[in-house]
């Protein structure tokens, strides 16, 4: 989701594959969305894009757009009113692995946003993460081997957190492995890592040999849920985070479990964070909701939401966003060849909510004057 015109709505910004990869959904509110000409924009990319990341890299106060192809990463920077530019070659950005996600990331905490790239390597003796370094004057430089960020193996997605609670973002990594890694920021240095759980602690679904390489992980603070892909795993246990170690909890979803995507979500804002997830069961895939109540418990409210008579062709990636501006967060599910789906979220509002708007300012200079 981003404000691709400046218009002041969030609109969805999807990875497609073909002559142009980048298809943007534009929302003109009230639910209300069309197609928008994102190569004549400057949003222009070809080939299979595979994940995208909003952030403003360089600090002009516009959410600029950095683009993971499966051969390559792209950066496009916002001119305003609409407009965007290809900085690819200038920022100094080239191929180091097959992206599979990418994610903004001040993993140095120098006030200027960094990229994390998980994926497969580009060649033998590669590794599967890269971490382009932010210079401050919109330029990257591939930093990985200082940070010891590289991974092994396969990897899918990264979240980023503080879980550990000393001021430093940390950054939780799916992969190949039987569960999620987690890198811990050290300030200085390498980032040692540590797993979510050894597999003797873990119960017999997370313990059976399958991959986390699905493509989404969320953190339920301080918790980490990650989603599972294999015939035999999915969102049946979830690791609570105690400090720096975490014990597996299980959560109730019923139904034979083949792929799930999975996003926190406070669903009916009553300040616990809920979980929503795609399931893949006997009867297709599902969209499920499992709501906090708050005792460390989890209940499936999928029936009572009316999730049950929401079809599904193939969906890909899971968003939890407040699309209409109502203060209740809705659902998008996007899907391979078919156009997503937006489910409305018209009872979350009950309770009281804040929208904060931010406004920043490039340099002390423009501040005070």
């Amino acid at each position: 989701m981003m404000d691709v015109t400046g218009d002041g709505h969030m609109d969805l910004v999807l990875m497609e594959a073909g002559a142009q990869a980048i298809r943007v959904l534009h929302n003109h509110g009230n639910w209300q969305f069309d197609d928008l000409d994102a190569a004549g924009i400057g949003l222009k990319a070809s080939g299979h894009a595979v994940a995208c990341a909003v952030g403003d890299y360089d600090g002009d106060g516009l959410n600029d757009l950095a683009v993971a192809l499966d051969d390559a990463v792209l950066l496009f920077h916002n001119l305003g009113h609409g407009k965007f530019q290809d900085v690819t070659a200038e920022a100094g950005l080239a191929p180091k692995n097959r992206p599979s996600g990418i994610t903004f990331i001040d993993y140095d905490h120098d006030g200027d946003l960094d990229l994390f790239l998980t994926g497969t390597p580009l060649k033998d003796g590669g590794t599967p993460n890269v971490l382009w370094r932010n210079n401050g004057n919109k330029t990257f430089t591939e930093w990985t081997e200082p940070t010891g960020l590289g991974g092994s193996g396969k990897t899918a997605s990264a979240i980023l957190t503080d879980f550990n609670n000393d001021r430093a973002v940390d950054i939780a990594v799916t992969g190949d492995g039987p569960a999620p890694m987690i890198y811990v920021n050290p300030r200085e240095g390498k980032y040692p890592t540590q797993t979510v759980s050894d597999g003797e602690k873990l119960p017999p679904q997370w313990a059976s040999p399958f991959s986390t390489t699905t493509r989404t992980v969320g953190w339920i603070l301080p918790s980490l849920m990650p989603a599972r892909r294999g015939s035999r795993c999915g969102v049946t246990s979830r690791a609570e985070s105690y400090g720096a170690a975490f014990r597996a909890r299980a959560t109730p979803v019923a139904g034979r479990v083949a792929r799930v995507g999975v996003t926190a979500i406070d669903i009916d804002n009553d300040g616990w964070i809920d979980l929503a997830a795609i399931v893949e069961t006997k009867a297709g895939p599902q969209v499920r909701v499992l709501r906090n109540r708050g005792d460390g418990t989890f209940e499936d409210v999928s029936h009572a939401l009316g999730l049950d008579s929401v079809k599904l062709t193939a969906p890909r990636g899971l968003i939890a966003a407040d699309v209409d501006g109502a203060g209740a967060a809705d659902l998008i599910v996007t899907q391979l060849n078919a156009p997503p789906v937006l489910l409305r979220n018209v009872g979350g509002n009950k309770n009281h909510s804040v929208r904060l708007d931010l406004t920043g300012y490039a340099d002390n200079k423009t501040a005070l004057a």
